[in-house]
């Protein structure tokens, strides 16, 4: 086998790992797009309720019992609540929007440097071509995805939008995309070695073949 065929192979195994991780990257990010923007979609006396149930389950789960409080007391928990809920809750939504569409870029921006390249080049080269382009696209996107849904709230019945909820949006989607850029060099960069090693022995293989 020639170091080419050694390159090949092993550049070729990586980027369809790497293709499959960007392609189920994206449907989820989809998902998480598609599940916020059917959320902010509810009037707000049908998410007010929503976040009110939540809030007594969440206080059954914490060991109190809301049949014990009075009419005006459940209100008044559940009112000073709901906003904290409400907010963490699009945290949490933007967040998982933030790290799939991170993981998306990623996956599809490696796996695009390891077929041109035909393996792993060096640090430097993931950082300047693939790191930095993929946290980029991933934030821009994020942060227009917020806007456009704080936008798209002041349609809806009783919602309205908000520059504080766009940042409150764009900082779960940030900590979704350095949780996802931290989780990826411990993942992937073994892999892509994995690949540069294959290629090294095919060369020495290749090589001594040449020279026998």
């Amino acid at each position: 086998m020639s170091p080419e065929d050694g390159r090949s192979d092993g550049s070729r195994n990586a980027a369809r790992v790497l293709a499959a991780v960007s392609f189920a990257a994206l449907a989820l990010a989809a998902a998480a797009a598609v599940f916020i923007f059917v959320m902010s979609s509810d009037p707000a006396i049908e998410s007010d309720a929503r976040s009110g149930r939540l809030i007594i389950l969440l206080l059954k789960i914490s060991g109190k019992d809301p049949g014990s409080m009075s009419a005006s007391e459940l209100e008044e928990l559940t009112d000073s609540l709901s906003r904290t809920v409400r907010k963490t809750a699009h945290f949490l939504e933007f967040f998982a929007l933030g790290a799939t569409s991170s993981v998306h870029a990623l996956s599809a921006g490696l796996s695009s440097v390891i077929r041109r390249s035909g393996g792993y080049d060096g640090i430097a080269q993931i950082w300047r071509r693939v790191f930095i382009p993929g946290a980029v696209s991933a934030t821009v996107f994020s942060l227009l995805y917020a806007a456009s849904d704080e936008f798209h709230q002041t349609f809806v019945p009783g919602r309205s939008g908000a520059l504080s909820d766009v940042m409150i949006d764009f900082a779960g989607s940030s900590a979704g995309i350095a949780a996802a850029c931290a989780a990826f060099v411990p993942v992937f960069i073994p892999l892509i070695k994995k690949t540069a090693g294959e290629r090294y022995r095919s060369g020495i293989r290749g090589k001594a073949e040449k020279d026998n």
